[in-house]
């Protein structure tokens, strides 16, 4: 079967289908719905603080276009009344074309808007209506549209698990929806926890060559810190690995400020001793760039290079050249190191920072430009054990919990928006001493939809104040020249605040800054909080972490005093992953072929399910499995990976 053989799909709607990323009847079945509006269960107004649902309403006033001083293109505003007698407005932006009648009852779904408590571009249906709807957002292509050429396909009844999928597509309640998830969720995984195990055992018998030994204990005296005990039992592991005639594929994964960087660059002195190159991948231009000022500081600056698309073609000639001839042993880049005219002359060692930005197949074509490079990669997000095993199956994992000595936990406060003036007076204090300080927003511009502290109105507010000419916006819209140039300031100290997005997130290393601020705390998962929460507390110093939030949800403040009660980046993944489930570790390490996990909040529960599917598939399956997995999605990354 074709996606043309399906009725009413004509090369228009194809077009869109294939931007969208869908080219098989497989593929659209497997893109499921990205939400479910439930119009058999009504609430009242107020009822719907956080979540979308549905309001049976009638309009008091009739809907109509209106102006607003701050949103030029006009809001379709009507005033309607629910069912227990609460009033309240309906908004539509971009959506002039609404024909609601007075005194009819209309079942509305929709969100109510944090800032004045109206109800958000619902969509309207006759009171009579009931059932679930499958929202999918496929531009340019209806729902009802898409859910009927799912329909199509199905109909057909020639995928094993139709009936599952049906109920996906098609649930007679949201459980019903779950559970169908849950089922195929747990087969996904499964077959994912076999695959990683073929990969393991095709990487545990590649043979290597042998580094020399060499004296990493005089090496590590180049550090101005002794190492932890977390960092030498790494660095041992790491070694051992090394030496060993098979090659690494090990994760380095530390919480934020243990000191990763260090044990990689204990790994990159082996490979320098026997006069290998090592090639050394950050996921943005800032932070690789940052790696490699530290790298010069403990290698011959004459044997290492930069490469990032930014360099001119003369420099980029050179650095290439260098690399070519085996001159620069030490190779610090960005996505550039992945082109095609990046050719080594003698790989040996392939160390990947932030490994969660990049893909298995991806970091495997790294690997493949040298003959049998060890693999390090590391992350500096703390990642639930049981997690680890979806994540990281294919990879022997090395961990770092210790923080550098003489470093101290940073204090973290809740407080509310209208606390503002006096934690910016806070942070003028602290410049004053000669700190610097984060304050980080969700968003770059304003949403009317929803009260966001965006990026631009706080660095307005800051401007009428006394840190005014200390202040500067930095935001990912910036050309890579001004974040550059924005983020030199601030290390220099020319800068002492800096107002941005999470683009600070990852790496970003200023150990003068004590200070940083979270708007809008509640929108970030914990995870994230943490890595923001990293970027201060680098030094001797006392550091301080603000979460700003106006939310008076009991959950949303539990987690949050939950995570201003503890630094550790492992206790606070787990408490992440219980209430959020996998998305936020996830990252760009599943592209392409974990949909149906990322599509659902993966549980331990369910990763625990799924291991003990896999060892049974391992004992029922047999020879028989390889095949079974080079059939399934995750045959794609077992080919890249053992047979290239």
């Amino acid at each position: 079967m074709e996606l043309t053989d399906i009725k009413g799909l004509k090369e228009k709607r194809l077009e869109l289908l294939n931007k969208a990323g869908i080219f098989t009847p497989e593929d659209l079945i497997n893109t499921f719905p990205k939400t479910l509006e439930n119009y058999g269960k009504c609430f009242s107004v107020k009822e719907l603080s956080d979540e979308a649902g549905c309001i049976k309403l009638r309009f008091l006033k009739q809907p109509k276009k209106v102006f607003f001083k701050n949103y030029k293109k006009g809001v379709t505003k009507g005033q309607a009344v629910d069912e227990f007698g609460n009033v309240f407005y309906v908004n539509w932006y971009n959506n002039a074309y609404i024909k609601a009648e007075l005194n009819k009852t209309y079942l509305a779904y929709g969100k109510i808007s944090e800032r004045d408590g109206s109800l958000i571009n619902p969509k309207l249906k006759e009171e009579n209506f009931k059932g679930i709807c499958p929202i999918y957002r496929i531009k340019g292509v209806g729902d009802h549209v898409f859910s009927n050429f799912v329909k199509a396909v199905l109909d057909k009844n020639i995928y094993e698990d139709g009936e599952i999928y049906k109920k996906i597509h098609f649930p007679n309640s949201e459980e019903e929806n779950y559970d169908a998830r849950c089922a195929l969720a747990i087969k996904e995984l499964a077959l994912l926890l076999c695959a990683y195990k073929l990969i393991k055992k095709h990487n545990g018998n590649i043979k290597k060559q042998i580094y020399e030994k060499t004296d990493i204990e005089k090496f590590k005296e180049k550090f101005s810190f002794k190492f932890t005990t977390d960092q030498n039992n790494a660095v041992d592991e790491i070694l051992k690995d090394m030496y060993s005639p098979i090659t690494m594929n090990r994760i380095l994964q530390g919480d934020v400020g243990s000191g990763k960087t260090a044990v990689a660059f204990c790994a990159a002195y082996v490979a320098f001793s026997s006069k290998g190159q090592t090639v050394f991948l950050a996921p943005t231009e800032v932070l690789a760039y940052q790696h490699y000022i530290s790298a010069v500081k403990f290698f011959d600056e004459d044997n290492i290079v930069f490469l990032s698309s930014s360099l001119k073609s003369r420099q980029r000639r050179e650095v290439l050249n260098k690399i070519a001839t085996g001159q620069a042993k030490i190779i610090v880049g960005t996505h550039a190191v992945f082109s095609d005219d990046v050719t080594f002359y003698d790989l040996r060692l392939c160390i990947t920072d932030e490994q969660h930005r990049f893909g298995v197949a991806q970091r495997s074509k790294l690997e493949k430009k040298g003959e049998t490079p060890d693999v390090l990669v590391m992350s500096a997000t703390p990642i639930p054990r049981t997690l680890s095993l979806v994540l990281y199956g294919d990879l022997d994992i090395s961990v770092l919990r210790e923080k550098p000595q003489g470093r101290k936990n940073t204090e973290t406060y809740v407080m509310s928006a209208e606390k503002t003036g006096a934690m910016l007076e806070f942070i003028f204090n602290e410049i004053n001493g000669g700190q610097r300080a984060f304050i980080v927003c969700p968003r770059i511009e304003e949403d009317y939809d929803f009260s966001f502290n965006s990026a631009e109105s706080v660095y307005s507010l800051i401007l009428k104040t006394p840190l005014a000419p200390y202040t500067e916006l930095l935001h990912g819209r910036m050309s890579s020249a001004k974040k550059e140039e924005v983020f030199s300031r601030f290390k220099k100290g020319e800068i002492k605040v800096l107002v941005s997005t999470t683009v600070i997130e990852v790496g970003v290393d200023i150990p003068q800054a004590t200070v940083i601020a979270v708007f809008n705390a509640e929108k970030f998962g914990l995870s994230s909080l943490h890595q923001l929460r990293g970027r201060v507390g680098r030094s001797d110093k006392q550091s301080y972490c603000f979460l700003v939030t106006d939310s008076t949800s009991e959950n949303t403040l539990k987690r949050l005093n939950a995570f201003k009660n503890t630094n550790d980046g492992f206790k606070i993944a787990e408490l992440d992953f219980e209430t959020r489930g996998a998305g936020d570790f996830m990252g760009e390490r599943q592209h392409g072929c974990y949909e149906v996990i990322a599509n659902l909040n993966v549980t331990p529960e369910l990763i625990n399910k799924a291991k003990i599917r896999a060892d049974l598939m391992e004992k029922e399956e047999g020879d028989n499995l390889k095949n079974k997995i080079l059939k399934s999605k995750y045959g794609v990354l077992v080919k890249k990976i053992t047979m290239n």
